[in-house]
């Protein structure tokens, strides 16, 4: 009996000894579990920043996105839009500047134009335009018809329309305030909304919609043309303005600032320009500044690129400049 009873006492410390050591190594299985989920979330979050780091100017590639490039050509403008595999050009520089826009558009994989806009006939906005049409297929062509007393005589501009001719593009005028689809982008003419004296105010002014978020074109456009859209009631208002004639004092005034009330302007310029023009800071700049609008330029940010998903903007640039 006393045997017995010793047989099972000595069982029963066996069995406590295991119970605890059984227990601790519970106890440290579960620590150790802790911190090393703790670990790899902190890595994983770690990688994550630097992740998002890097890919913040682009949307998941299950959301469609339209992208608006203001190419850097001085002071020139050439504009690329792209949305869903549909492709916009807004002017095209110099002749100059054919292969630095070529290049661009080659590195984009562009092919055809489902529509390109001569906003108004001055060599720094269409002056390479014959060579696009000669390289590039064309849906449609939007150009703004000129007084007879202003038609171009240049070289450049006879090139584009010999080259429209040979290659049977079918060329629209403006006719305010029409609108038309490209693809998802929807497109509003507001100017020119009569035939001006004065070649920069005969641009035109269109804005091309992506969902919730709108982007304002203006071209050359002066105080006159700005006047008459407003007298028209045109609704302008947009979360991006491209600043007309180069960000000159003869454009953006404060009553059209009000209108659009943009949250970007884009200025494609050059620091010759402005001190030739002796507005190194330009009044049109400071109205821009005084709305609290977010001004990027070519001549200090290189090829700005504004990317939208239709809810958010992003923007891009070519260079690294600090903002105020």
């Amino acid at each position: 009996m006393h045997n017995f009873m010793f047989k099972i006492s000595s069982n029963s410390n066996r069995n406590r000894y295991f119970h605890k050591k059984y227990i601790i190594l519970l106890l440290f299985l579960f620590v150790f579990l802790f911190f090393s989920s703790k670990f790899f979330l902190f890595s994983s979050s770690f990688q994550n920043i630097f992740k998002n780091a890097k890919e913040s100017p682009n949307f998941s590639n299950d959301r469609k996105v339209m992208s608006v490039h203001v190419l850097d050509v001085q002071k020139q403008d050439a504009i690329y839009i792209n949305c869903n595999n549909k492709h916009i050009l807004i002017d095209s520089g110099e002749y100059s500047s054919f292969q630095t826009v070529d290049s661009y558009l080659k590195k984009h994989n562009v092919k055809k134009f489902d529509l390109i806009v001569a906003t108004h006939p001055h060599t720094d906005h269409m002056g390479s335009m014959s060579e696009i049409i000669k390289n590039y297929k064309i849906e449609k062509f939007l150009m703004p018809q000129m007084p007879y007393e202003i038609t171009p005589t240049f070289k450049s501009y006879k090139l584009m329309l010999q080259a429209l001719e040979e290659k049977n593009v079918l060329v629209l005028k403006p006719n305010p305030p029409e609108d038309f689809q490209v693809g998802d982008m929807f497109i509003t003419i507001f100017a020119p909304n009569k035939e001006y004296k004065n070649t920069n105010n005969n641009s035109i002014v269109m804005s091309v919609a992506f969902k919730n978020k709108k982007i304002l074109f203006t071209g050359d456009a002066e105080k006159e043309s700005e006047h008459d859209i407003m007298k028209k009631g045109f609704d302008i208002k947009a979360n991006i303005l491209k600043v007309a004639h180069h960000g000159s004092n003869t454009s953006t005034t404060t009553a059209f600032l009000k209108s659009v009330s943009p949250e970007y302007a884009v200025l494609s310029t050059s620091d010759e320009y402005m001190e030739k023009f002796g507005f190194k800071e330009p009044d049109s700049i400071k109205r821009l500044e005084s709305f609290g609008v977010k001004i990027f330029r070519t001549d200090l940010d290189g090829t700005v690129i504004f990317r939208t998903d239709g809810e958010e903007i992003k923007v891009e640039c070519e260079k690294e400049r600090k903002y105020n």
